[in-house]
């Protein structure tokens, strides 16, 4: 078993990676990022996690035979072969400084930035800081990764292009870009195999990060236990005749069983198995007839692409896909396209442990801005919107449009909006959002990763409880459901946010590095499969992450308004699918700044779709929703008695309280929430309010500090009665938020 990329590609791997072979790595002290020097002259900065290539450092004349990081990790210095050294910025790519390699004169200054290649064995191959892993450069311009205690190959990191990328271990196991997956391929004797094609059991998402942190990954996933007696079904089908809309297609085992047969219309999965009840996958040959004309995705008057997904009986290895072409005679469908959008939102569970603060304000601004774009651009009376969000049912009416309703973000609503809109054409848009709290559970088998998106009845997010069907059925969407939902939905253009948080996760810090549930992202990228969406994954680690944010909302909605409102529109005014997506994907992590609790969103993109507009945006609409300010992140208060030297009257508590009060979305006036009050104790950027008290007659007298990144930001006196503590820590809160930084 071998992994190649096939003949016309493989020209492709020596154009757009290193052109010649790498001569030098180094890991940055923090492990995210590898340098690797090329005879290309050029240094490139790779992504640890995934394996991609972030940029390219391009200046030397000579081949670039050494390459290290400062310290600090704000520097790379190359030395190239014609004894000069470069120090270029770590994070910009740009050249500080160039330097004679061998001029006494700059040595000094060398070693200032470096002073030393760090962890190098006795062959000058570089050694994690940690001391537990080495890179050594491989054939065809890989970086191979390797346990230094063992000398095992733990996995390599191959680089297609500037997006595409492959990670894959001596198992066949492999993360890998959308693109990569077309790009590479498997050989088993003579049959190549496309990455894409066996993703349902060798797909693993975030696998590098996994090798890093230790993870005992799945044993039965191995490519040696992978072999031609295993492959997938021949599938041989006669032409279309015109206007024919039976397809036969004739299936030969080729030693792996004859499978599910997946039938796509328009790339919309329209039968999920086209066998008759009863088939034995253990037969030789299969003949199968397929009536496709009651698909809802077929569109009137114009080619349609039919597709036949052919898999063994495992299930977990499929053809490439046998397609169709049918051209539809019927007089073409002329009418005005349509927006339709179900949008979610739940703060309020049936488990009060479980409520959220931001998601269904999320969904109403969400749903509030979509609805100004759509009506824009498809106009009033196309435009249907759904907003279920906790306690919309109960609340004057947000949205204007003649087709707009508010109900409660209940399972059974859910249900009826996407019955509701089996009314949309093949040539209309379709939007679902969903914010608040999403889990996963793994059923068993190789396609056993289902996402969990709880309604309003969750009562508990325990993965082990949630494996019994009825409980999971009566108090979660599966993405399972999601995809049978929607295949009733003709509508192709289809979009799908999911601004969640972990359900159940449980974290003390707040600054810890985390990366998006694996498990997640693989079932949501079974249900792009199926579905055909355009998939903004957004997730949180827990609910305490998701909510601590400087802008009283999700992160992941804030940039999608913020790019709305102008930041990023195609020709300043279309709301572009791909744009957008792009845009939060761009934006979210510099915002979430010292929340390590946000993951950097994940785009799930289909290949063969286009993207579209979902709205329009002119000065007019802009000027309609306004993006929440900025506000000052507080964290637990740390208040002493002077005297006795512990919180004996017990203010740290109560200002606690006030702090709460003060950070609900609404606070106790009325007016919008001026403070973020987050339950912890370390956050980036953060005020910690600490200081101490001492009881003067009937006054408390309190030296307010303000402490930011563990430095002290300002000192404030504070006093009121000892009678009244409550008023006291009314007036701390005043002082915090009106000294805390701008």
């Amino acid at each position: 078993m071998q992994i190649a990329a096939n003949a016309q590609k493989a020209e492709l791997v020596v154009q757009t990676g290193h052109t010649s072979g790498v001569l030098s790595v180094a890991f940055s002290p923090d492990g995210k990022y590898i340098a690797s020097g090329s005879g290309d002259n050029t240094v490139k900065v790779w992504d640890a996690a995934s394996g991609q290539e972030l940029r390219t450092l391009s200046g030397h004349t000579s081949s670039v035979f050494s390459v290290a990081f400062s310290p600090d990790g704000k520097y790379i210095a190359s030395g190239s072969w014609n004894n000069t050294v470069k120090v270029w910025d770590a994070a910009s790519g740009q050249i500080i400084k160039s330097l004679p390699q061998n001029d006494p004169k700059t040595a000094g200054e060398i070693s200032a930035v470096v002073p030393a290649f760090y962890g190098k064995d006795n062959n000058d191959q570089p050694i994690s800081q940690d001391g537990r892993f080495q890179i050594k450069r491989g054939e065809n311009n890989r970086l191979n990764l390797f346990d230094v205690k063992s000398g095992k190959l733990l996995a390599s990191l191959i680089a297609l292009d500037k997006t595409d990328w492959v990670v894959v271990d001596p198992e066949g196991r492999f993360d890998a870009s959308a693109g990569a997956q077309k790009l590479m391929h498997f050989v088993v004797g003579l049959e190549p195999i496309d990455l894409e094609q066996i993703k349902d059991r060798y797909y693993t998402p975030n696998l590098l990060q996994r090798i890093f942190k230790g993870e005992n990954l799945d044993a039965t996933r191995k490519v040696s236990v992978f072999t031609a007696d295993e492959l997938y079904p021949l599938a041989e089908y006669a032409p279309l005749k015109p206007n024919e809309t039976v397809l036969n297609v004739k299936l030969k085992n080729r030693g792996g069983g004859i499978g599910a047969i997946q039938v796509f219309v328009n790339d919309a999965e329209f039968l999920a198995d086209a066998r008759p009840k009863g088939f034995d996958p253990k037969s030789k040959t299969g003949e199968f007839t397929i009536d496709f004309s009651t698909a809802k995705t077929l569109k009137k008057g114009e080619p349609n692409d039919i597709r036949i997904i052919a898999r063994n009986e495992a299930g977990w290895l499929r053809n490439r896909g046998t397609n169709v072409f049918y051209l539809d005679n019927r007089q073409k469908d002329d009418t005005p396209q349509e927006f339709y959008a179900i949008i979610g939102g739940v703060s309020i569970y049936e488990n009060a442990d479980f409520n959220l603060r931001y998601s269904a304000k999320d969904a109403r601004d969400f749903a509030k801005a979509v609805e100004l774009g759509a009506v824009k651009l498809f106009g009033k009376d196309k435009v249907h919107i759904r907003l279920l969000a906790s306690g919309a049912d109960k609340e004057t009416p947000i949205l204007s449009g003649t087709d707009s309703k508010q109900l409660a973000p209940s399972k059974a609503n859910f249900r009826l909006a996407f019955e509701e809109f089996r009314k949309a054409k093949p040539t209309d848009v379709l939007v679902v959002y969903l914010a608040g709290h999403g889990t996963s559970i793994n059923k068993g088998g190789d396609t056993g990763d289902t996402y969990l998106y709880l309604t309003q009845e969750a009562v508990t997010t325990d993965k082990s409880r949630l494996l019994d069907e009825k409980l999971r059925t009566a108090t979660t969407i599966s993405s399972d459901e999601l995809a049978e939902w929607i295949k009733d939905v003709p509508a192709l253009k289809r979009a799908m946010i999911l601004d969640t948080c972990a359900a159940g996760a449980v974290e003390a810090s707040l600054i810890k590095p985390r990366e998006l549930s694996p498990d997640q992202i693989k079932a949501l990228d079974r249900m792009k499969d199926r579905t055909g969406f355009y998939v903004l994954m957004g997730s949180a680690a827990d609910a305490q992450s998701y909510e601590a944010t400087r802008y009283g909302q999700g992160l992941l909605t804030y940039s999608l308004l913020q790019g709305m409102s102008g930041a990023k529109l195609r020709e300043g005014e279309y709301a572009d699918v791909s744009t957008l997506f792009n845009y939060a994907e761009d934006t979210v992590t510099e915002m979430a700044k010292g929340i390590g609790g946000i993951q950097q969103p994940r785009i799930i993109a289909p290949t063969t779709s286009r993207s579209f507009d979902i709205g329009r945006f002119s000065t007019l609409e802009k000027s309609k929703f306004t993006l929440a300010r900025v506000k000052p992140l507080i964290l637990q208060p740390q208040l002493s008695n002077d005297v006795e030297k512990f919180d004996d009257l017990e203010i740290s508590q109560m200002v606690k309280k006030a702090l709460r009060d003060e950070s609900s979305t609404i606070s106790r006036d009325g007016t919008e929430a001026k403070l973020v009050f987050v339950e912890g104790n370390e956050m980036t950027d953060a005020i910690t309010p600490g200081g101490v008290y001492e009881v003067v007659g009937d006054k408390i007298k309190v030296t307010l500090k303000l402490i930011i990144n563990k430095k002290p930001y300002k000192t404030v006196m504070v006093e009121g009665s000892a009678t009244d503590k409550e008023e006291l820590s009314r007036k701390i809160v005043t002082a915090i938020i009106a000294n805390a930084p701008n």
